[in-house]
């Protein structure tokens, strides 16, 4: 009996070991987690995140993440005792290149520039190829005043990624006083950076700078940017820098028609489509009682011309056909084309207006078109404003009030543009 109650003894010691190793590492890892969830869930801005961090402090004092959440809330701290704190979490994952650069700013606020670049470096050396390093690399660089460093580490974080790119140019813009120079001569030898480099411009207002970098490239480099390209185009666009808007749209197939000072199929002999990817060509927007139509039939030149039969359209306004142009300010230009009408009924019929592209508003219109039993030739001599790079031909109306229909057919042939 004495053996048995022993063994029954021994068997039950062994259970009660188990059972409190399991309880005594369940309860390290319940603490473990419990202040990993702290510190990394805890804003260290909330008002109770010094409690927290003390809290999660004496469950995980060696946690690194604890450490860190720790030293970053300790923010009233004299700024050497915040950088020994750091240190401490650097002890804690010492091939953690995060906590490096955590501590390279510690020291950095502390004053100790030399231990900071130290850190810094030590960064680099744990992740040579991670762009984040060499970013904060050349903007400590940047602030203790060592410029070449700082382009250096700047030129390879342009090399690794394109996360940081836009922030490098960034901040080289403005610490250089929006010099594009010195931008220019940093991608130089980065083809890929170099395109982000023109959008970088493009989205400065730098319209040929973007181009004169985009220029730079190589056949295969720009086949492969083309997006990029088109997404400079459409912004060039948009913001009317029409010159250099049309040089990308040329760049990347949409415009392969179009010129400088040149109107788009002009003598419609070609497709006129209402949803063309082209900015600088015939336009059509869809209009009640009105249609838009090529005619093989009635043509001055060529094998067509464009015909708009209007059918009781009853808007104030009409500027469902146009198309932007390309051109140079103050310059005298000549607009010829050639029209015919039939059967126009209305107190407000049809004409041809330039706009100025760049603000909107009218620079010429052309007298009414009236009924006519052949093709008539029409010029219109004008100046383009100071602040015109572009204008837009369209078909209007003379203003006639609300509840004004207009009836009737014109033929439109042979556009062209030229100095006067």
């Amino acid at each position: 009996m004495k053996f048995l109650d022993i063994k029954l003894f021994s068997v039950r010691l062994i259970l009660a070991l188990m059972l409190a190793t399991a309880i005594f590492f369940g309860w390290q890892s319940f603490k473990l987690q419990i202040a990993s969830t702290i510190a990394e869930y805890t804003s260290p801005f909330s008002p109770d995140a010094k409690i927290k961090a003390e809290y999660a402090f004496w469950l995980s004092p060696n946690d690194p993440s604890v450490r860190w959440f720790f030293a970053t809330v300790n923010k009233d701290l004299p700024s050497k005792e915040r950088a020994r704190l750091y240190e401490d979490v650097v002890r804690a994952a010492p091939y953690d290149f995060r906590w490096w650069i955590e501590l390279a700013r510690a020291r950095e606020q502390a004053d100790e520039i030399s231990e900071a670049e130290q850190a810094i470096k030590q960064t680099i050396s744990i992740a040579p190829s991670y762009v984040y390093p060499r970013w904060q690399a050349g903007n400590f660089y940047l602030r203790s005043g060592e410029i070449q460093k700082a382009i250096e580490e700047f030129k390879k974080a342009l090399h690794h990624n394109t996360i940081y790119r836009q922030q490098i140019f960034s901040v080289l813009w403005d610490f250089f006083e929006k010099d594009p120079k010195v931008l220019e001569e940093i991608v130089s030898e980065i083809p890929s950076a170099q395109v982000d480099l023109a959008l970088f411009f493009a989205a400065k207002n730098l319209p040929e700078e973007s181009l004169k970098i985009w220029r730079q490239l190589d056949e295969r480099e720009k086949k492969d940017r083309q997006q990029t390209a088109s997404v400079i185009a459409q912004g060039l666009f948009d913001k009317r820098f029409f010159r250099t808007a049309l040089e990308f749209s040329k760049e990347i197939g949409f415009d392969t028609n179009a010129g400088l000072e040149k109107i788009t199929n002009g003598g419609f002999e070609l497709p006129v489509k209402r949803e063309s990817e082209a900015y600088f060509d015939w336009k059509i927007i869809a209009a009640a009682k009105t249609e838009f139509n090529l005619d093989p039939a009635n043509k001055k030149e060529g094998n067509r011309s464009l015909r708009i039969q209007f059918n009781g359209y009853n808007g104030t306004q009409f500027y469902h056909f146009y198309q932007t142009v390309a051109v140079q300010p103050s310059t005298k230009y000549i607009l010829s084309f050639w029209y015919r009408a039939e059967k126009i009924r209305t107190v407000g019929p049809p004409i041809i207006e330039i706009i100025n592209a760049n603000d909107d508003k009218p620079i010429k219109s052309s007298q009414p078109l009236v009924d006519t039993n052949e093709w008539r030739l029409m010029e219109m001599n004008f100046v383009t404003p100071d602040n015109a790079e572009g204008i837009i031909i369209r078909v209007g109306r003379v203003v006639c009030g609300e509840q004004c229909p207009i009836f009737g057919t014109i033929w439109l042939d042979d556009f062209q543009l030229k100095r006067s």
